[in-house]
């Protein structure tokens, strides 16, 4: 009977998903990216209603509690542990450093907790809390960041245990014979028919439904990866708590409010945090634009900026005005050859070197700066990419990136689209998944090339280039940004009229027992 009741749970075609995709994606990342894995196990758990404990009809079912309290567990710890058991297989066989599968346990069993941590929420009855999937997650991330930096990994594997052990003796000594599918004493109602004051908030309960307590989940990875540089994952992590409150918002359209309006209040708060990130991120960016640093092939300090100064192509031979000259090293950046254009050897002499970093300094910072005034004190000026009119482009380039994913999904949830193919869920799963592993098969590149994100890096070149084509004035800069950000808003709006969005699991429920009758 668990077994049959673990098969019809869409926790388990999720852990099939996971699986499938983690056997494929996570040999090819790199240390520092294996925590992703969580994150992505982590939107199909908050997909599946991580604190119901059963559904109404398993409940109405002559099935013990206990019986359907262990298949729901049994579901969520396959989809929990089944991608983490092959991405560390996966990487045992292919020669990985252990280290490597010990952080995919730790992150299985950190999800472990979570899961537990969040069904211990009103025991006795079918679901808990809807705040406790955000509770717990916060905790837990919360705790695991000093756990793991300063305690060995034996250490952080037994701590888990331990919790998961105690926090699932708590949750079985509750459980009832069956769930409590209505509260066991009943609030009485008090008519207000006399209160005719319109409410405070006319549009609290469509706030409500767009931000329920499980899209917290998604606040950290919006508010904290700009600030790192990674604005481009923000950008899909932006428009994830979007799609969890689209299925809640198909009630609202049937209210006299445009859907323009509607997609707004969805939208624009969790944009306004992303955009204030990449704002900030401009200020406080967390490495210098230029560095001396130590080149193994030429055996001295080189002039090295940032991957958006260099150039594409073969590394022709770069000669001084008064014919000192050097060849750069040519680096492959996947398939695209780069190359350092303000390099230099160790046969060249130290007036060249002045001239390279004088060259340096005018393309990072608009002017040419002496090595010994940058050196003896900070320069006067911020770099190109720290100032206002380059702010102003990422900032436009930051809400274009999410208004074309924006436009993109809406397409594909658009009642033709759903109507010429079936799958529009699936699409968009595998839309957003094919983005990130974009973005982290363009950041794995060689460490003798990577001064940094390499697709933030590629973003600022091209926003460069569109900088030097207009015009000096800030108002002409703003303009130009506007127009391609209100042109994609305008699309989005269009697209979001047609949109089909399905129907609740209670509105499906209470529209099946209305035809019954």
């Amino acid at each position: 009977m668990i077994w049959q009741l673990v098969k019809r749970d869409p926790l388990w075609r999720n852990a099939l998903v996971c699986a499938a995709v983690s056997a494929v994606v996570c040999p090819a990342l790199p240390r520092e990216f294996i925590g992703m894995l969580a994150f992505f196990v982590g939107v199909y758990w908050l997909q599946s209603q991580p604190q119901r404990r059963a559904t109404d009809f398993q409940a109405a079912l002559p099935i013990r509690a206990c019986d359907l309290f262990l298949a729901r567990i049994l579901a969520f710890f396959a989809l929990v542990w089944l991608p983490v058991a092959i991405a560390a297989t996966v990487f045992l066989l292919a020669g990985r450093p252990a280290n490597d599968a010990v952080i995919l346990m730790e992150v299985g069993g950190g999800a472990s907790v979570v899961v537990l941590a969040t069904l211990s929420s009103r025991v006795r009855e079918i679901a808990g809390s809807q705040w406790a999937p955000a509770i717990s997650w916060a905790i837990v991330c919360a705790a695991a960041w000093p756990i793991s930096r300063f305690a060995p990994p034996a250490a952080v594997l037994a701590v888990c245990a331990v919790v998961c052990m105690g926090l699932f003796w708590n949750i079985w000594r509750q459980l009832p014979p069956a769930f409590e599918v209505l509260s066991a004493k009943l609030t009485p109602q008090v008519s207000s028919q006399r209160a005719t004051a319109a409410p405070v908030l006319v549009w609290r309960p469509i706030l409500r439904s767009f931000y329920q307590p499980r899209t917290l989940f998604f606040l950290p990875m919006v508010v904290f990866m700009p600030l790192g540089g990674q604005w481009l994952f923000g950008s899909v992590f932006c428009f994830m708590p979007v799609m969890a409150a689209l299925p809640q918002m198909s009630w609202a359209l049937n209210l006299p409010v445009r859907r323009g309006a509607l997609l707004a209040a969805a939208l624009l708060p969790w944009l306004t945090l992303l955009l204030l990130g990449v704002l900030l991120s401009n200020w406080f960016a967390p490495k210098p634009p230029i560095r001396l640093e130590w080149s193994a092939s030429n055996r001295i300090s080189e002039v090295r900026p940032q991957l958006e100064f260099w150039r594409a192509g073969e590394a022709p031979v770069i000669k001084s005005p008064w014919g000192e000259s050097w060849q750069p090293e040519t680096v492959r950046l996947r398939t695209v050859a780069i190359y350092n254009p303000y390099s230099f050897g160790p046969d060249n002499s130290s007036r060249f070197f002045e001239w390279q970093f004088r060259r340096a300094t005018e393309a990072v910072y608009g002017k040419a700066i002496d090595y010994a005034d940058f050196k003896r004190h900070r320069p006067g000026v911020h770099p190109l990419t720290r100032q206002a009119r380059f702010a102003i482009l990422n900032l436009a380039a930051c809400a274009c990136g999410v208004m074309l994913l924006a436009n993109l999904i809406f397409a594909v949830m658009h009642w033709r689209f759903r109507r010429s193919l079936g799958h529009g869920q699936r699409v968009l799963g595998w839309l957003l998944m094919a983005q990130m592993v974009c973005i982290l098969w363009i950041d794995l590149a060689p460490e003798h090339v990577s001064t940094g994100p390499i697709n933030v890096s590629l973003v600022n070149a091209l926003l460069l280039r569109v900088s030097a084509l207009l015009p000096a004035s800030l108002a002409a800069v703003a303009l130009a940004a506007v127009l391609p950000v209100a042109l994609l808003c305008w699309t989005a709006a269009r697209l979001f009229r047609g949109v089909e969005l399905p129907p609740t699991a209670a509105a499906a429920r209470s529209e099946d027992r209305a035809l019954r009758t």
